[in-house]
């Protein structure tokens, strides 16, 4: 039995999952729903083709971070009102910082 709003689309959905097999870490995931999924004791509908996908990377040794996150959710509530999140981030050129850096430091570093 789902628990909650998020358990219930998270159930609902279907796809891949990607695992990197040496660093036994997730790599990729990208999943969308078949059909439309029900939530708030059927106030909202979450509509089928909602998707979501995230990619992690290995960025140095023995650490991994969230490279990509792709969101298309779309749905309805209480009859008229509709719902969406579409959103597309990535992030790039991590950089490992001394474990000693200063605020100060750090600032500077930022406003460059």
């Amino acid at each position: 039995q789902t628990q909650s709003t998020e358990e219930k689309v998270l159930h609902g959905m279907s796809g891949t999952v990607a695992i990197d097999n040496r660093a036994q870490r997730l790599h990729t995931i990208k999943a969308s729903l078949p059909k439309d999924v029900s939530v708030g004791f059927g106030l909202a509908t979450i509509r089928a083709g909602s998707s979501f996908a995230t990619t992690r990377d290995q960025v140095s040794q023995g650490q991994w971070k969230t490279v990509q996150v792709d969101t298309a959710i779309n749905g309805k509530a209480i009859l008229f009102k509709s719902l969406g999140k579409n959103e597309h981030v990535e992030r790039a050129d991590f950089q490992l910082l001394p474990y000693d850096m200063s605020v100060k430091d750090a600032v500077a570093l930022i406003e460059q």
